[in-house]
């Protein structure tokens, strides 16, 4: 899937869903905002383990700060 990505340079809208619903979006956010109230420590995790299969896809997903507010 990742190939076919970058090689169509397309971008998959349910892959972006299913990254929110599953807390990847928006780490920082406090739960009582909508957010997954994640730390750093989640960021790093979360970005280490879609970075192992697709940066860019990672990049779209997660395009946080890597310093929190």
């Amino acid at each position: 899937m990742a190939y076919e990505f970058d090689r169509d340079e397309t971008f998959d809208q349910d892959l972006w869903r299913k990254a929110c619903e599953l807390g990847f979006v928006g780490v920082y956010i406090d739960k009582k905002y909508g957010g997954a109230g994640y730390g750093f420590l989640e960021h790093c995790l979360i970005t280490e383990k879609f970075w192992s299969v697709d940066p860019g896809i990672e990049t779209a997903i997660s395009p946080q700060p890597l310093v929190p507010n």
